[in-house]
């Protein structure tokens, strides 16, 4: 017999044995899921649902399918019963507890008695998938949520019903707390519950009651509390109870234990049955002294296994043998953040400052910081040390199965570097959510291939093991019992043992209902500002809780000094000048956490949401989003992933601004119109920017119907930002007449919005027509309009600049150009505008290497590569490259050929059209010059074609001046007549002052005569030699 159990954390058992759940998270989630739903799922539907943008989502699933098979399916028994097409999980003897929960509360409710509406009550061991949450899977956990609120009304309905048919009060109680907890917002069971404290004569717990259920009420506004109020008035002028009070009350609050006990129970407990593994850390430690090398150590095990200490002791020891040290935490809700764990680890001792948000600004030398090179150079020089550079380093990072894409490439870099230098990472993680994080394991991959991994798995602790603990944290009590509930884990086991000593008559189920009983034992407002902690997340700065809570500092700090008594909450170090506290595990957290009610966490998290909004800072969006996805407001979390993904634009987190575009897709998918197709033009834009779309068709067409339903809606400002989007896309793919035709409709659409953003419209739309060489009257004109109300305006617009360098360099102005284009790349900067910042930095660049300065555009490439490569997967950092190879080459670099053929193939790939033949000309010329010409023709030819295909007639002509200069060089003179031809044509069209003086000397050559004349002139010349000899 198979059981399912799902109304609390998953549970399976078979034959009453609880079995080993796979340790992937939505391995898990998608069991319960299929379990719950009870009809076959379409697989393009589960791997959507559980899979946001893996590489192959339907081998996930069948990875998944894998798992669940071994866990329920018996040999003559198939549960998980998949096709091609679909998946389903057949209950074939098995027994789901919601299932047949909710089958009896339909058909039998009205005549299911006391006891069996008790034994329904005690099948809910917490709220609905307890712990099974994933908040970056929008489709599942609007799912989880609906079938959460559905499961919490119909336990809403057995605990009222038990209060209302219960003869016997005191028995009645627990059912009747049990019913506030899960239903907080119900002023009747409020109510019910007061009265029936006074029934027993419990006036003081009912006053208490009272109070905390009024500030909760306030919460609400609206005056929410008065109906509450008016019936507690009404039961007081009730006559007073006689009967006694209950000789042993409901969880009484303990006496606070004498100083010298206190100080004992907060005391290190020893570190017991892992002698083997310290061991091998310590000799982690004296062979990076020796050998000099870099090391890193990965701890694994589940949670309470011992990791965080041993990383503990492993810190104390470095500093004894003389090592820097430094340590960080990764933590689930901030996966978001890039960079967190190494912020929290250096952030006070790196060269400069290690918060991304410190580099941002109006200085230019502070905005070069964002560079994610000089920012891990920076950070490898805060741990190398600048005092005392020799010295061995240990950096300990807990919970890297939550490190963010940029911290795992940020380790990367630091191994890299380190390579030779006593360095030691020592890294803890769980291991069973270590597979759902394909940034750490690409990682871990990268050192175990180098040899440089050192992996330590922590089992559970031995039986002996365990009491030696229990024992030495509480030698006045009987270990047998904490040590067969702990199951091996220290945690549980010293969590246990320290509750047994507060309550020896009791010993609670789990970790987390002991946790929860300990909150409930500590004072009214400490017990309060923890939960609202929990909901903030496991670690929070002290003045984020005076927003919240509305308290002054000396009631905040008098509360938080009571939570760190109890060993709750401790206080860390911030990168920030303010006071940051953490829970003192994060099992104590989710146990917090998963004791608050769904529906007040909903309004907490929605008040959170709502101060985190009103500080206007940006680096706080990501916050935002989660608190707004669990407050189940889709509007505000869409509107958050929007600011987040551009801030991680800004920060060059490319990976984390798509997937906060894609989560916002999800969000903006429940919003009504016109705040749909806004979000959804917004977080087209993020994602756009953060990777190069693989289907420009696709992607095109859904921002021009976005664009067009935008128009439909009124929406200007965001029909022109669709339209933008488009021209730009459409420029990208050489498809420039489309991309003239957009950005002029995004101009004119402008028109009709605010003067700002016609301003910039119509920059915009004089760059697109300098770029592609269109209308440039129209573009000067556009230009002469946007500068005139931009001065007015006092404004400055980088698009501006931009599109006058473009023009004065295509008029041959290169040093006003020059000016221009680096006026431009500052103001994108400063504006965080990194693709513009680029823009302006490749015109820069480009006018450089055409005027064949290249010692200059070298300099400028090494900015150009390195902005290049943080930018999204695209044409920007292989062009960086061949700009790059093409200075080296000039200086006849013997490695420049092999980078630039590389850089070529790559444009190749990206169809990068404009920049690949702009590369190619530049190439061939050099080639000409050092007598390459197989090479050069070769380049000039593929440049031609391209420039015909773009109708550019710039790179037309220089094509056909490298075809004309080659056809000299090997007397060829049937194809130099061909190529002056095609120059003698071209010099009468609209085109550039440097495709003007590459074409007009080979105009005037001596060669620009009829082939007949020239074979008599040479004819001649050979009979005069001949004579002559």
């Amino acid at each position: 017999m198979l059981t399912l159990r799902l109304l609390g954390e998953l549970e399976v058992l078979r034959d009453g044995e609880r079995l080993t759940l796979p340790p992937s998270k939505k391995t898990r989630a998608l069991l319960a899921y299929l379990a719950v739903v009870g009809r076959p799922q379409r697989r393009e539907r589960l791997c959507t649902q559980f899979w946001e943008i893996p590489d192959d989502p339907r081998a996930a699933l069948r990875w998944s399918l894998s798992r669940l098979r071994a866990l329920v399916d018996d040999p003559d028994c198939a549960r998980i019963v998949a096709s091609r097409e679909t998946v389903a999980f057949e209950p074939r003897n098995a027994e789901i507890d919601v299932v047949e929960l909710r089958r009896r509360i339909t058909r039998e409710f009205l005549s299911l008695s006391v006891a069996d509406l008790e034994a329904l009550a005690g099948k809910f061991r917490g709220e609905f998938l307890e712990g099974m949450d994933l908040p970056n899977l929008h489709e599942f956990q609007s799912w989880l949520l609906a079938e959460r609120e559905d499961i919490r009304r119909i336990q809403v309905r057995i605990l009222a019903a038990l209060v209302g048919r219960l003869p016997d009060r005191l028995a009645a109680l627990p059912y009747a707390r049990e019913l506030v907890q899960i239903d907080p917002f119900n002023e009747s069971a409020r109510a019910g519950l007061l009265q029936l404290l006074l029934a027993v004569g419990r006036q003081g717990e009912a006053e208490q009651h009272f109070e905390t259920a009024i500030r909760l009420f306030r919460e609400l506004g609206d005056g929410a509390e008065l109906g509450l109020m008016r019936k507690w008035r009404e039961m007081q002028q009730r006559p007073k109870v006689t009967v006694p009070p209950a000789p042993v009350a409901d969880n009484p609050r303990p006496a606070p234990a004498p100083p010298d006990r206190a100080q004992a129970e907060r005391r290190a407990a020893p570190l017991v049955g892992r002698e083997a593994e310290w061991k091998e850390l310590v000799a982690i430690l004296d062979e990076a002294t020796t050998q000099r090398r870099v090391t890193a150590v990965l701890l694994t095990g589940e949670p309470g296994l011992g990791k965080t200490r041993l990383v503990g002791d492993l810190l104390r020891a470095a500093r004894q043998r003389g090592f820097r040290t430094f340590s960080g935490h990764a933590y689930e809700t901030e996966r978001s953040h890039p960079y967190g764990p190494w912020m929290e680890a250096l952030g006070a001792h790196a060269a400069a400052p290690v918060s991304p948000d410190s580099a941002i600004g109006d200085r230019s030398d502070a905005a070069a910081l964002l560079a994610r090179e000089r920012l891990f150079t920076s950070i490898t020089q805060g741990i190398f040390g600048v005092d005392a550079p020799e010295a061995p380093v240990l950096v300990a990072l807990d919970d890297v199965q939550w490190f963010d894409e940029a911290s795992a490439h940020l380790l990367h870099y630091v191994v890299r570097v380190s390579l030779n230098a006593p360095v030691v990472l020592a890294l803890a993680g769980r291991d069973g959510e270590l597979t759902d994080n394909a940034a750490m394991l690409g990682a871990l991959r990268g050192l175990r291939h180098r040899r440089l991994l050192h992996e330590i798995g922590l089992a559970p602790l031995a039986q002996g093991d365990l009491e030696r603990l229990v024992r030495a944290v509480a030698p006045d009590i009987d270990p047998a019992p904490v040590v067969a509930q702990a199951a091996g884990n220290p945690l549980f086991a010293l969590e246990l043992a320290r509750d047994v000593k507060a309550r020896p008559d009791e010993l609670p189920r789990s970790l987390k209902e002991l946790t929860r009983d300990r909150i409930d034992r500590l004072p009214a407002g400490a017990a309060d500002l923890l939960r609202w902690a929990s909901v903030v997340g496991p670690s929070f700065p002290v003045d984020r809780l005076l927003a919240l809570l509305g308290l002054d500092l000396d009631e905040l700090t008098a509360r938080l000094e009571v939570l760190e008594r109890h060993a709750l909450l401790r206080a860390v170090e911030s990168e920030s000048r303010s006071i940051c506290y953490a829970f003192a595990h994060d099992l104590i957290h989710r146990a917090i956490y998963t004791g608050i009610s769904e529906p007040r966490r909903r309004l907490m998290h929605l008040k959170i949401a709502r101060v985190l909004q009103e500080t206007g800072d940006e680096s706080l969006a990501a916050d935002i989003c989660h608190h707004a996805a669990h407050a189940g407001e889709a509007g505000m979390a869409a509107a958050a992933c929007v600011r987040a993904g551009r801030h991680c634009l800004r920060l060059f987190a490319n990976a984390e601004a798509e997937a906060l575009a894609r989560r916002g897709v999800r969000y903006a998918a429940d919003l009504p119109e016109p705040e749909q197709v806004e979000r959804l033009l917004e977080l087209t834009q993020v994602e756009v920017l953060a990777r190069r779309p693989k289907d420009l068709a696709e992607i095109s067409a859904r921002i021009e119907a976005l664009a067009e339903r935008a128009l439909d809606h009124g929406r200007i400002a965001h029909a022109r930002l669709g339209f933008y989007l488009l021209s730009h896309l459409r420029w990208e793919g050489g498809l420039w007449s489309d991309a003239q035709r957009d950005t002029l409709r995004a101009e004119f659409l402008s028109r009709s919005g605010d003067e700002r953003q016609h301003v910039v419209a119509m920059a915009e739309a004089a760059r697109c027509l300098a770029m592609i060489e269109r209308d440039l009257g129209q573009a000067e004109a556009l230009l002469l309009e946007s500068g005139a109300t931009a001065r007015r305006l006092g404004i400055e617009s980088d698009a501006i600049a931009d599109a006058q360098g473009l023009l004065r360099a295509h008029q041959g102005a290169f040093e006003e150009a020059a000016e221009l284009f680096v006026r431009a790349r500052m103001l994108a900067r400063r504006g965080g505008d990194r693709s513009n910042e680029f823009l302006a930095l490749e015109h820069l660049v480009t006018i450089q290497v055409q005027r064949r300065q290249f010692v200059a555009a070298e300099t400028l490439c090494a900015d150009l590569v390195e902005l290049g490569d943080k930018l999204r997967e695209g044409s920007e950092a292989p062009f960086a490259r061949a700009l790059h190879a093409i200075c080296r080459l000039a200086r006849r670099d013997p490695q420049a050929e092999i980078d630039l053929e590389a850089a070529l193939a790559t444009l190749r790939r990206a169809d990068a059209k404009h920049r690949l033949a702009v590369s190619l000309i530049c190439a061939a010329e050099l080639d000409v010059e050092r007598g390459l010409l197989d090479r050069a023709n070769q380049r000039a030819e593929e440049a031609l074609h391209i420039a015909a295909v773009l109708e550019r007639r710039s790179d037309e002509t220089l094509a056909h001046a490298a075809l004309a200069r080659i056809a000299d060089a090997r007397r060829d003179v049937d194809r130099r007549h061909r190529a002056v031809h095609a120059l003698r044509n071209a010099v009468h069209q609209p085109i550039s002052y440097h495709a003007r003086c590459s074409a007009e000397p080979l105009l005037a050559d001596e060669w620009d005569v009829p082939v007949s004349t020239r074979r008599r002139a040479a004819a001649r010349e050979d009979r005069c030699r001949a004579t002559a000899g």
